[in-house]
Order: C-alpha cells, then sequence, then structure tokens
C-alpha cells in the first residue's frame, strides 16, 4: 500500500472514531437530562420525613435516628399543582445537623445521625442537580436517658366562676433523678389580662430532683356580666429533652369555667288593649323593661305589623309612618317606653288588632320575653285609655328560701286604688298573695320555696276585660353548706 492509500485509510480511522464519540456523548446527554430532571425551588415534590419522638416512641440523645426525603403521594390542597419527585442515582443530598456535622451522599434519599445532647435539633437537607436545588429543614426531639414525662394528672379541670382560682396538677412519671423544668401559659400577654373569666398568665414550674408533682394556679375571675360558660386551654412547653410531654414537646389541658350569672332578660307586656275613642289620638305607651342595668345604652329594633287594624286609618308610628326604628334604654336604666297613637272615630266595627316586634339590634344576646306585642284596639266610645298593670321587673332572680320585693304599677293612673288579683301556676316554687291594693304603684313580696322558674300573673279584676301582665321569677338553688375544718389532734 502507497502512502496516499495509508493516509486515506487513517483519515476514515479517525473519522469514524470521531463520530462514535460525538454519539456517545450525545447519548450521555440526553440520558442525564432524562434521569434527572430539575426539583422545583419550593421542594413541592418531596417531604421531609422525620421520627416523631413521643413519649410511646422516644428517641434518646446518643442512639441514630433515621430521616429520610419522601415522595409526595398528593397535593395538598387539591387544587394546589406539585410535582412529585424520587431521588435519583445523579442526585446529591446534603445533610446539615445543628451540632455542626454534615453528610453528603448521592443518589440516597435517607440517611441516620446520633444528636449527642438532648433537645430540640434542626435538620436541614438540599438536593442538587443540573436542574437545580430544592431545601427542606425540620427538628427532631432528642431525650435524655432514663426516659421522664410529665402530664396533668386530669386531661380536663371544671370550676365555678366563683371559685376564685383553679390548680392544675402536673406530674412526673419515669426518671425522677434530674431537674426539670415545664413553661406553661394561658394565652399571650400581648392580648391582655383576662381571657373572659380565666387570666392570662405565664410562667414555669421545676421538678427538683425527687418531686414528682407540681400545681399551677391560675386566678377565676368572677364578673357580673352573663357570657355563658367559657372553655380555656393550660399549654404546657418543654424544649430541653429533659423530659417529655404529650405531643413530644407540647401538651395542653383543658379549663372549663361555669357561668354562674343569670342571663339578662328584656320584657315587654306580650298583648294590650286599648279604647279607641271617638275622636282624636289616643296616646299609647309600652314599655319594655331589662332585668338588670347595663353600663352602656341598650338598644333595641323595633318594627310595627297590620293587622286588622291600619297603619294611619287607625294607628300611627310614633312619627306617624316609618314603620321600622330604634329604641334605646339609657345606661343605668331598666326601663324604656314605645309610644304608638291610636287613632279614634265613631264608626261601628269590630275590635281589631295589630302587633309590635322588639329584636336586639346589637351588643350580647339577650331573650326578650313578650314580644311581639298584640295590640287590640277596643271599639269603644271612651276616650280614655284603658289602665294596664305592668311590672317593673319582669323577670326577677332569688335563692331558695328567701323572699324577693318586687313592684306592679298601672298606667295611666286610675281614677282610685284598683284590686289586683295575683295568682300562679307554681304554688310549689313561689308564694305570693292572692292580691294586692295598688293606686298607680304598689310593692309585694314573693316567697322562694324550691328551685325552678315560675310565672306570676297579675290581673286587673274590676276593669272592663280584666287586662293582665306576667312576670318570671328564678329560683337558684340555695349553696350547699362550706365543711367546717377540724382542728388535728396529736396523739
Amino acid at each position: 500500500m502507497d502512502a496516499r492509500a495509508r493516509r486515506r485509510v487513517l483519515t476514515n480511522m479517525r473519522m469514524r472514531v470521531l463520530v462514535l464519540l460525538s454519539a456517545a456523548l450525545l447519548f450521555v446527554g440526553e440520558s442525564r437530562a432524562q434521569s434527572c430532571p430539575g426539583l422545583k425551588p419550593s421542594g413541592d415534590g418531596m417531604t421531609l420525613v422525620l421520627p416523631y419522638c413521643a413519649p410511646s416512641d422516644p428517641c434518646f440523645a446518643g442512639r441514630a435516628v433515621a430521616l429520610r426525603l419522601q415522595k409526595v403521594q398528593s397535593c395538598y390542597p387539591w387544587y394546589y399543582q406539585c410535582h412529585p419527585y424520587d431521588i435519583r442515582a445523579c442526585d446529591v443530598v446534603k445533610w446539615t445537623f445543628d451540632d455542626g456535622q454534615t453528610s453528603t451522599q448521592t443518589g440516597a434519599a435517607s440517611t441516620t445521625h446520633a444528636f449527642t445532647t438532648p433537645g430540640m435539633h434542626r435538620v436541614d437537607v438540599t438536593v442538587t442537580n443540573d436542574g437545580g436545588t430544592a431545601a427542606w429543614q425540620g427538628s427532631v426531639v432528642m431525650a435524655a436517658e432514663p426516659l421522664a414525662v410529665v402530664a396533668s394528672e386530669n386531661a380536663s379541670y371544671t370550676v365555678a366562676e366563683t371559685a376564685g382560682s383553679v390548680t392544675v396538677r402536673l406530674k412526673r412519671t419515669g426518671d425522677t433523678s434530674r431537674r426539670v423544668t415545664v413553661d406553661y401559659r394561658t394565652g399571650y400577654p400581648s392580648s391582655g389580662s383576662v381571657d373572659r373569666n380565666l387570666s392570662i398568665v405565664e410562667g414555669s414550674v421545676t421538678f427538683e430532683p425527687g418531686e414528682t408533682i407540681k400545681p399551677v394556679t391560675i386566678p377565676v375571675i368572677d364578673d357580673d356580666v352573663y357570657n355563658g360558660d367559657s372553655y380555656h386551654y393550660l399549654w404546657l412547653e418543654c424544649y430541653t429533652g429533659l423530659a417529655l410531654l404529650k405531643n413530644a414537646v407540647m401538651d395542653s389541658v383543658d379549663i372549663h369555667i361555669v357561668e354562674d350569672d343569670v342571663a339578662p332578660r328584656a320584657t315587654s307586656v306580650g298583648s294590650v288593649r286599648v279604647v279607641e275613642g271617638d275622636s282624636g289620638m289616643t296616646l299609647l305607651k309600652i314599655p319594655v323593661t331589662l332585668s338588670r342595668t347595663f353600663s352602656q345604652p341598650v338598644d333595641f329594633w323595633w318594627t310595627l305589623y297590620e293587622g286588622t287594624a291600619m297603619r294611619v286609618s287607625d294607628w300611627l308610628a310614633p312619627d306617624g309612618y316609618v314603620m321600622q326604628g330604634q329604641i334605646t334604654i339609657p345606661a343605668g336604666a331598666t326601663r324604656g317606653d314605645f309610644l304608638v297613637q291610636i287613632v279614634g272615630d265613631t264608626t261601628p266595627e269590630a275590635d281589631e288588632t295589630f302587633s309590635l316586634q322588639f329584636v336586639r339590634s346589637a351588643g350580647p344576646a339577650m331573650t326578650i320575653e313578650g314580644s311581639p306585642v298584640t295590640i287590640t284596639i277596643v271599639n269603644d266610645d271612651a276616650v280614655v285609655a284603658h289602665p294596664l298593670p305592668w311590672f317593673e321587673s319582669r323577670s326577677v332572680s332569688v335563692r331558695e328560701k328567701q323572699s324577693v320585693t318586687v313592684a306592679l304599677h298601672i298606667d295611666p293612673s286610675p281614677d282610685g286604688p284598683q284590686r289586683v288579683a295575683l295568682t300562679t301556676q307554681n304554688a310549689s316554687l313561689v308564694r305570693v298573695p292572692s292580691s294586692i291594693i295598688v293606686d298607680h304603684q304598689a310593692s309585694f313580696a314573693i316567697d322562694a320555696l324550691a328551685p325552678g322558674t315560675a310565672a306570676i300573673t297579675a290581673t286587673l279584676v274590676d276593669e272592663p276585660g280584666q287586662p293582665s301582665t306576667t312576670m318570671y321569677v328564678t329560683i337558684l338553688a340555695a349553696p350547699p353548706p362550706q365543711p367546717q375544718r377540724g382542728r388535728a389532734v396529736r396523739h
């Protein structure tokens, strides 16, 4: 073979080698790109799985714990588009621990590590490939050995609002040889000093060696405002690992405070009868009374509804036309009056009715008894309003075996004293006089016999139609006798 032929052969061989090398490099590049797609910077394709380390399965300082990255099984919330991902052979996984140690692996989704000191330790992990880097972090609680556990003796505590305080007893079990501190709080001081009826406190208790019980006493605030039973938490925390709580480093205790105040009530007359008159206007005053005073004005929204008695022809709203409005009882007062005008005429007709409804427009919820009020216009030639009885307080509370005095009024004032019959269907609960004489106003005593709720009705027996009104009495059980403390006798 001459020199020219040899050069041609060598040139062809070089070309084939270059083609093969190019193909090999292209294959490697394509394979690498397919096997290691880039990760989202948010790391939403995997989750960091750490041991729970609760008292039932503790993690002890000095012993290795397993840590791993796991492909997400579903997106949360469901409408969020995540990107599930598995560790590939070319992924570089770096674990960093708060004790200064690191571990770098390629293509491995898990590792182990032994933290030498008890407490909460931070774990950081990154996954890097040609597509980018994603990061996760978490924490694991390492417990001191032998194990100590702190928990409340009771999962919940129930006390009366008048108790003054509630005491939660914390109990240490397991190892008692070391000093353990547990932090507690019922809220954050930045939100105030009281959460309804429980004081907001924070602090810590320390179990000295050998101690197994520590009390936490929290003041209970007794107020005169009805807001129903209240429910609270005492939060416990311990991050040192010297003792574990129910949820490793946290726990909570339920506190239930029983309301002792009677729910406030508002009452109206329920029904009223008024004589129509022959001409002009008769002013009808309908009272709304509160069971107690308030430090702020109390507002009610009123609405008038036509019945057989029609607006304008038979009656007029306070301003003449508007069918809705607001009535306000001033702070410190217990009564407000709603005024409606009755139109007189000489047309023969049957008695007619319309109604008035009160609802609470703002503020704490309140029961409104005697609403809606049915107003009956009596077809009569009289020009004076029919006298109506009404209780100054439509609802009262009293302890059993005690008495309470209530006032009864008649509006408008009668020409002379009126005999008012007092009746009750609950004679086993209360005792009242059979009748009293009222000249515009009179008072009488109600004797409470047994716990319960009783209704008392006052009737003007000498008036046409015998108008009446009803009040309600809540009889509370007498408090139990306090146990007598005896003096210890030394033998």
